[in-house]
């Protein structure tokens, strides 16, 4: 199609005479029109193609006569927004340049990057050169390319792990959401920053800088752990793998870093790690208080034996009680070990805690320093608790001497409140004990000193055994205080900062229903004397030796077992003659509860009196009611089988 024949003075222009006039040669121009690479239209300014070049005819699969007069409308994709934007930008500037979808002869689409201007010809005519470009497989590939950074922007997303891409020189090149959480830092204030004098500080720069270069080499690098500070100052523990990045030619130009936030992972292992180790230390605690106990009974009941045999009047006399003075203070050593591993409670009753601690109050201003001033803030009214009244005083007395010793002698302030509360799951979760309590209402004492404080180290290690920052430490104290708190299924919380202070909190469930209290004991102050065959089944010969005697003088015969299988035996073998059974709770091959249910297999209703070094209440929960006619708690004197005996033999 040549413009020279189409475009006549119809159209505003001018004809093929006119061009061949002297002085107006355009045949050059329309050469170019006709033969441009480029698909060229021209059209009114309404859009109706006045003239269309050769490239725009094969463009569009028509001949010159179809596209001229064509509309708009007809050349563009009606779905296609664009199209009516173009024409509005174009109609409001002159000029338009875009990327617009335009239709074929047979109806198939295309994408054309058009350039549309606006002019005015020798005749006053507005109309338009549209030069159009099929840029389809361009924007195919644009699309696909989009796609593709869509994917890698979701993968990188979705992985959860922190991911950071850096150039070799360290710019950042990638940041995603994972990484603007952990460092408190956007995506758009850290891109082309570098990394390492942003987020490095001193030699760490030069040896991540060398793990860098090793990794561009090509060189496999261990996974590590680094601690990251947020720019809010959260420290937080990230696991990090690093490997090179490679672009299509499979040459290095980056490496990508990514890191998995192990801060909770690492709080839980250290958790379970001293949880494993209280209770490590809680079972050795009750295996040495139980042998010790068995040692005990020794020199107590031997002493109480000889006792027995020697005048009021006897120098002799002075010194076995003194001995069995220093005993009974070794078996409250065993208490405080029993304590510790969570056994140790004894006798429980309901409590009152502001009442317990407010009678404690002339007896703790004794213990504290001098210079300390004790305040005290009791809540009133108080929800009772079901404990042990001795072992809550020992807490008290703990937290009490701890806070002391924190003021480090110099004038400070002890506060010692009582309180009650609603607390959560959340709020009763402590890294000291390997259990989780429920929600409820907890009544709770806590200790408060403006002293010295703790740094984390130092918490973590305050419930040790004989741990402490002091040169001489106090043994057992808070480490029985925890297996206190642990044996009532209670909980501690402990806050402290160094140079401010620090503050317990002993949380302990309220008392709902009726109290399951251990009823006294029957008295005891008379001697028993019976007859017949007492069974007496204990592992420990010193434990059989002293028992035996004691029962002796009582008057029954003593048939021994070492074990419970042969106190089974024996028990089948003179079943006639024996009354009633002593028996020992741990016992290698078959312990005491093993024998005593085969007891009452054969003989529900026959007496057995249990004998630990636990407490009575610790063994209540492992018997029924009927399942046990006594109990003995080691070390033992004579008096204690009396009251066992009494309490058998009054039924």
């Amino acid at each position: 199609m040549h413009l020279s024949r189409r475009y006549d003075r119809s159209h505003g222009g001018e004809t093929a005479e006119d061009a061949t006039r002297p002085g107006a040669d355009v045949s050059h121009y329309h050469a170019i029109f006709d033969h441009s690479l480029e698909a060229i239209l021209l059209t009114t300014r309404a859009g109706t193609v006045v003239a269309a070049n050769g490239e725009a005819c094969k463009l569009f699969l028509r001949d010159g006569d179809d596209m001229v007069g064509l509309d708009r409308d007809a050349l563009t994709d009606p779905d296609d927004a664009r199209a009516a934007s173009a024409w509005a930008i174009r109609e409001r500037t002159g000029r338009f340049a875009g990327i617009v979808t335009m239709c074929r002869a047979d109806g198939s689409h295309f994408e054309a990057d058009i350039t549309s201007t606006l002019f005015t010809d020798a005749s006053g005519a507005e109309l338009s050169y549209v030069f159009l470009r099929d840029v389809t497989e361009r924007e195919r590939a644009g699309q696909a390319l989009l796609a593709n950074e869509h994917r890698y922007r979701s993968l990188i997303e979705a992985t959860g792990n922190i991911i950071i891409g850096l150039a070799p020189d360290g710019m950042i090149l990638e940041w995603n959401r994972e990484a603007e959480r952990v460092y408190g830092v956007t995506r758009r204030e850290v891109l082309g920053k570098d990394y390492f004098a942003r987020f490095v500080q001193g030699m760490r720069r030069q040896s991540l800088r060398s793990d860098m270069a090793r990794a561009l080499a090509g060189e496999t690098l261990r996974s590590r752990e680094e601690a990251v500070t947020s720019r809010g100052g959260e420290r937080r523990v990230v696991l990090w793998n690093v490997t090179r990045l490679l672009d299509v030619n499979e040459r290095p130009v980056g490496v990508i870093a990514s890191g998995q936030d192990i801060t909770e992972r690492k709080q839980l292992e250290a958790q379970m790690q001293h949880a494993q180790k209280l209770e490590s230390l809680g079972v050795l605690a009750g295996g040495i208080a139980h042998d010790f106990n068995n040692l005990l009974v020794g020199i107590l009941g031997n002493a109480s034996l000889a006792l027995m045999d020697v005048e009021e009047t006897s120098p002799l006399s002075e010194l076995l009680r003194d001995i069995e003075t220093t005993a009974l203070r070794a078996a409250d050593l065993t208490k405080q070990m029993l304590a510790y591993s969570g056994r140790g409670r004894f006798v429980v009753r309901p409590v009152d805690l502001s009442s317990l601690v407010e009678e404690m109050a002339h007896l703790l201003q004794t213990v504290i320093s001098k210079r300390a001033q004790l305040r005290f803030d009791f809540a009133r009214p108080m929800p009772e608790v079901e404990a042990d009244a001795t072992q809550l005083r020992q807490i008290v007395m703990n937290l009490i001497t701890n806070a002391s010793d924190a003021l480090n002698g110099e004038n400070g302030a002890i506060t010692l409140r009582t309180g009650v509360m609603r607390a959560g799951g959340e709020y009763l979760r402590s890294p000291f004990l390997d259990y989780q309590l429920e929600e409820g209402s907890y009544a709770f004492v806590e200790v408060q000193d403006s002293g010295i404080g703790m740094t984390p180290e130092t918490m973590q290690r305050i419930f040790d055994p004989f741990f402490s920052t002091k040169f001489t430490g106090r043994g057992l104290g808070l480490a029985a205080t925890l297996g206190i708190v642990r044996g009532h299924r209670g909980t501690i919380r402990v806050t402290s900062i160094p140079g401010e202070g620090t503050t317990f909190r002993v949380l302990l469930p309220t008392r709902l229903g009726e109290s399951d209290a251990v009823p006294d004991a029957p008295d005891a102050e008379r001697s028993v004397r019976g007859s017949g065959g007492v069974l007496l089944v204990d592992d420990d010969p010193t434990v059989r030796a002293v028992a035996t005697q004691i029962l002796e003088r009582r008057g029954f015969t003593v048939i021994p077992a070492h074990d419970g299988a042969e106190g089974m035996q024996r028990f089948l073998r003179d079943r006639t003659s024996i009354v009633c059974a002593f028996v020992d709770l741990a016992m290698p091959q078959m312990g005491g509860g093993e024998l005593i249910h085969a007891i009452r297999a054969q003989d529900p209703h026959f007496p057995v009196i249990l004998m630990s070094g636990f407490s009575e209440t610790e063994i209540a929960g492992q018997f029924g009611h009927e399942e046990i006619a006594g109990f003995v708690q080691k070390p033992f004197r004579v008096e204690e089988f009396d009251r066992a005996l009494q309490r058998v033999f009054a039924r």
